[in-house]
């Protein structure tokens, strides 16, 4: 089955299921949310009045547009001014020449029918019948008694007169009268005798062609350059359109039905159109959420962040559309559609929104093509931020696209240099991307805290030393906390080579450990060659400490309003994992009882992502690998396939979506990572016993001498 088939078969599914899902009813509420935000923005933003009305208030360009009705009338006067466009034929000469032909031919034929001594009235019967020339009777008689050698010359003085004629000059179908004077001019120069004379001018009428002949492609073609060159009458924003009092004429109406200024029916009318439009919004959403990032579904914060987001965007470009097109602010949700969900899911919306500000507001094509490049670059620089003071250089991108975008349009619009009136939607443009990123700077906290979502730039937030939990981890418990950045670079490593979030993965690090700070001499990291307090208590108590730092982690956490998806790290860093030392501790006191094995387990969860997965794997391993006694490569990759397989093995990451492939992946960045972290160094001979040795060989020991 194909592609195409199998969303066609979801798409069904998703609209004519009879008991809908949560996703369903979901994009339903949105919709009809969307459907009345967008009719009351829509209805507020017309003026219904029709030709013969009188406008009860002034009515101002919201847009920069070319007057369409005023265009097109100056177009039909420009064709309406162009002369019908006639061509030189080619086949004038030949077909003149060889109408003369034929009546030498027809001459000659009738002097060979004759017989001698025919009659006067034979000679004009045969004359009428076959050459139909209109001569008087002598003429005739004198023509047929000439010799065939002078009618065939002529023959040639007639086609050669009527060539030199079409020659030095071009005649239309009407003028061939003109063309016949010039004929008979031409005749006469030749002094011929009176018969043959009157035989070439009736011949040479009778044959004349006009050798201009009317083209109807060539006239089109006149007509189309003659409306190419009117100059479009451009409407400026803010232009007076209809003064308060006017009576209004339908080519007024028009023009403000095209710039969407007039209403056409009634607010039912409105509501119907803005009902449409958020059910295809809508529904394009959802089918592409549901072919192309299903798990978003089950997002409920993220998929109301970007219903607020669209709300938001038609709201205030209600608001800011009688100034100008180019302040809507479809780069605000592009942005902040990035950052808290991914660049995929902003494209998406941008395009949807862009499409339903076009409809609902009668958006120009230019403008939303603006709008549209300039929402492209947000979400491309925002991909590439660093943290959220990066947002303050947003506007500089958006507005240098924006301005090149807006002088582009200009240049090839008009097929010219951008004119002056460009600059002003420079300036508008400008002032778009300041308000777009305005909005996000102000909104994007509200979002993030509100519905809960945690962005790069909050992640980056909790990732500063400076945090309180961090600042008493670097402080009361350092060797857990310098165990924490290499785990952190374990994992970073390993989440990027297999496509999981980095940033997740070192704040989660960073943190994974945080419950130590309450006891921290009960783990070998803080000891610092210290006396071991497990040495004085039983393996059961010890086991229990260990475990303890998961649950002294979360309080923490939650105590320090620590995101979940954050302390889920520290929650599943150890699953149900053994604590096998103290077990193996206990084991070893008593042989006789068997210890209960659950008493030596973490309570978990099980990692529940790739990314806590990782974390799990980085910490054992780099635990592991820091208490071997040798760091060679070919041991620390003995290691770390241990560590990985036992794990495998106790079926820790059963519940993850991590795949054999990924842990493949994993244990080869982790190997080589921790190579580079536990390399081997060189051994430096003691200083003094160098200076000892040159000295004894009677060298100066100055300093200034040393190498």
């Amino acid at each position: 089955m194909s592609e195409a088939a199998t969303a066609w078969q979801r798409l069904e599914r998703f609209v004519l299921s009879r008991r809908p899902g949560r996703e369903s009813r979901w994009a339903i509420a949105f919709a009809l949310l969307f459907a009345l935000t967008l009719g009351i923005c829509q209805a507020t933003s017309i003026v219904r009045l029709r030709a013969g009305e009188v406008a009860p208030v002034d009515i101002i360009a919201s847009q920069r547009a070319v007057n369409g009705p005023l265009y097109q009338t100056m177009k039909a006067r420009a064709a309406a001014a162009v002369a019908p466009v006639y061509v030189s034929s080619t086949t004038a000469l030949t077909a003149g020449q060889g109408a003369i032909d034929h009546l030498v031919a027809a001459v000659e034929a009738v002097q060979a029918s004759l017989p001698k001594g025919a009659s006067s009235a034979a000679q004009l019967a045969a004359w009428q019948s076959q050459v139909g020339l209109v001569l008087p009777a002598y003429a005739i008689s004198q023509v047929l008694s000439l010799p065939a050698a002078t009618i065939a010359d002529l023959g040639k003085t007639a086609a050669n007169i009527y060539q030199v004629v079409l020659a030095q000059a071009s005649y239309k179908q009407n003028q061939l009268p003109a063309e016949q004077a010039a004929l008979d001019q031409r005749v006469a120069a030749y002094a011929l005798p009176r018969s043959q004379s009157l035989f070439l001018d009736a011949a040479l009428n009778a044959s004349a062609q006009a050798n201009l002949t009317y083209s109807p492609s060539e006239t089109q073609k006149a007509v189309l350059r003659a409306e190419l060159g009117v100059t479009p009458p451009l409407i400026q924003p803010g232009q007076l359109l209809v003064a308060k009092g006017e009576v209004l004429s339908p080519q007024t109406v028009q023009l403000l039905q095209q710039l969407g200024l007039v209403d056409r029916g009634s607010l039912w009318s409105a509501l119907w159109d803005a009902l449409l439009f958020a059910a295809a919004f809508s529904l394009m959403a959802a089918v592409a959420i549901s072919r192309f990032r299903p798990a978003l579904w089950q997002d409920r914060p993220r998929l109301l962040a970007l219903a607020a987001i669209s709300l938001v965007t038609v709201v205030v470009g209600r608001l800011l559309l009688p100034l100008s097109p180019l302040l809507l602010p479809l780069p605000f949700a592009a942005v902040v559609a990035a950052v808290l969900v991914d660049a995929w899911t902003a494209l998406l919306i941008t395009l949807g929104l862009g499409a339903v500000l076009a409809g609902a507001f009668a958006v120009g094509a230019a403008p939303l093509a603006v709008l549209i490049g300039e929402s492209v670059a947000g979400v491309l620089v925002t991909s590439r931020l660093g943290d959220q003071r990066d947002l303050l250089r947003t506007p500089l991108w958006l507005g240098g696209v924006a301005a090149f975008l807006v002088l582009a349009a200009e240049v090839f619009a008009l097929q010219q240099g951008a004119p002056a009136a460009a600059w002003a939607d420079v300036l508008w443009a400008l002032a778009g991307a300041l308000v777009s990123t305005v909005l996000a700077l102000g909104l994007l906290p509200f979002f993030e805290s509100y519905f809960g979502i945690l962005s790069p730039f909050r992640l980056l937030e909790f990732s500063n030393p400076n945090q309180p939990l961090l600042r008493r981890l670097m402080l009361e418990a350092p060797g857990t906390y310098h165990h924490s950045l290499i785990v952190s670079n374990l994992a970073v490593a390993a989440a990027e080579a297999i496509g999981a979030d980095g940033l997740l993965c070192r704040v989660g690090a960073y943190y994974h450990d945080i419950g130590k700070v309450r006891r921290p001499a009960f783990f070998v990291d803080n000891q610092m060659g210290e006396r071991n307090p497990h040495d004085e208590i039983s393996p059961r108590a010890s086991a229990a400490i260990v475990i303890r730092h998961v649950q002294d982690g979360l309080e923490l956490a939650e105590h320090a309003r620590v995101p979940k998806e954050i302390s889920c790290f520290i929650g599943e860093h150890h699953g149900t994992s053994l604590v096998s030392y103290f077990y193996h501790k206990a084991t070893v006191a008593d042989p006789s009882q068997r210890p209960d094995e659950a008493e030596f387990r973490y309570p978990g969860p099980r990692p529940q992502s790739r990314e806590t997965a990782i974390l799990m794997l980085a910490d054992s391993t780099e635990a592991a690998v820091r208490a071997m006694p040798s760091h060679k490569p070919e041991e620390i990759e003995q290691t770390v396939d241990k560590i990985l397989r036992d794990k495998l093995e106790d079926g820790q990451l059963d519940e993850s979506p991590i795949t054999l492939r990924d842990i493949g992946v994993i244990g080869r960045t982790f190997s080589r990572v921790l190579s580079g972290v536990y390399h081997s160094r060189i051994d430096y001979p003691d200083l003094d016993e160098l200076r000892g040795e040159r000295l004894g060989r009677g060298h100066d020991s100055s300093p200034a001498r040393e190498p």
